[in-house]
């Protein structure tokens, strides 16, 4: 008749050999694997950076000043940025009139390129569903 013999490992003669035991192995793989996403989130940041740095209107290209004068009479540049996108240089001004606003969008050398509309926050109450309030009724008596 054979006798069972049961057989444990013992996890300190592993580390004595100079292999890591199971829970160092797992730690290692997490570490390895949060290692790993943090590598690609910070590549994708990487890979969409664009740095906008505010300008004084002052400081923009001659060329962007004269097209406002000339091609959007009537609008009053406010605010400018200069904006880094993967390298591509571009300004952008934030011109107002009345109660519009809009980007104008210029390259590295000044030339206009696009405008974008901006909407402006608004104090006005918002409008009613289409419903429209009852009139007050007149308080005189008819006889």
């Amino acid at each position: 008749m054979l006798n069972s013999v049961k057989h444990t490992v013992n996890t300190d003669s592993l580390q004595n050999r100079g292999l890591p035991s199971i829970s160092q192995t797992k730690k290692n793989d997490t570490m390895r694997t949060l290692v790993l996403l943090f590598a690609m989130v910070l590549s994708v940041s990487a890979l969409n950076a664009q740095t906008r740095t505010s300008i004084k209107l002052t400081d923009l290209p001659k060329a962007i000043t004269d097209n406002i004068s000339t091609a959007h009479q009537g609008w009053t540049a406010s605010e400018a940025f200069k904006v880094d996108t993967k390298g591509v240089m571009t300004y952008e001004v934030l011109v107002k009139k009345a109660m519009s606003q809009m980007n104008l969008i210029y390259d590295k050398d000044g030339k206009y390129l696009k405008m974008e509309p901006k909407k402006m926050a608004s104090n006005k109450p918002a409008k009613s569903s289409g419903s429209t309030p009852a009139k007050p009724e007149s308080n005189k008596k008819t006889k």
